[in-house]
């Protein structure tokens, strides 16, 4: 059997009867740990496999496992991510061999451009790493008032701002909980009310 636990279940002394109870009744067979981008962006919790194989002396009871108290147990580490800190994933694309003699900016061109990854990514059209002369004087840019561009601009600021507080935010919720997780419910309010004063947000 493999399940997924939070990485505080194997260290916490709290959690010393959770371990034990495993223990009597199982073998432990790996702990395989996971990189805290894992399970992005729904939780940052640093997470690991447990295998183990329930204690089984008798084969009419299904497949053998002795027990022993004393036997090697498997470690490893994930060592690359497979998503970055916003729980998107990393794609790594072969260059083809036309392509290795060409300039690092064309390569990346061609990258951002390559179909599969627009669809993975749900881009829609192109994406330029750049714009040529040629293209840059084709393009049909409107002149807006004075007044009408201040207000795109002050929304657009707005807007940014607004969507960087909203995940901090959503960052501070997610750490909340596995602070709860790993600590108490009380340690984990104090620090969010910590977090929410610093960004100056007041909860009614």
């Amino acid at each position: 059997m493999a399940i997924v636990l939070p990485q505080g279940r194997f260290n916490n002394s709290s959690d010393k009867n959770i371990r034990e109870f495993i223990a009597e009744r199982c073998r432990i067979l790996a702990v395989v740990g996971l990189h805290g981008n894992t399970f992005r962006p729904h939780t940052g919790t640093k997470t690991s496999v447990l295998f183990v194989q329930k204690w089984n002396d008798d084969p009419k009871e299904g497949a053998l496992c002795p027990r022993r108290d004393d036997y090697n147990i498997f470690f490893a580490t994930m060592q690359k991510m497979g998503k970055d800190n916003f729980g998107e994933k990393m794609y790594h694309r072969i260059i083809p061999e036309d392509e290795k003699g060409l300039p690092e900016k064309e390569k990346e061109r061609k990258f951002l451009l390559d179909p599969y990854l627009q669809v993975k990514r749900r881009v829609h059209g192109a994406a330029y790493y750049s714009i040529s002369q040629p293209d840059l004087a084709s393009l049909l840019i409107p002149i807006l008032p004075k007044p009408q561009q201040q207000k795109i601009v002050e929304r657009v600021k707005s807007s940014f701002s607004l969507k960087l507080k909203s995940k901090q935010l959503l960052e501070i919720a997610k750490t909340g909980v596995e602070r709860a997780i790993e600590t108490d419910e009380e340690t984990a309010t104090t620090w969010i009310n910590q977090q929410l004063e610093t960004l100056g947000v007041n909860l009614p």
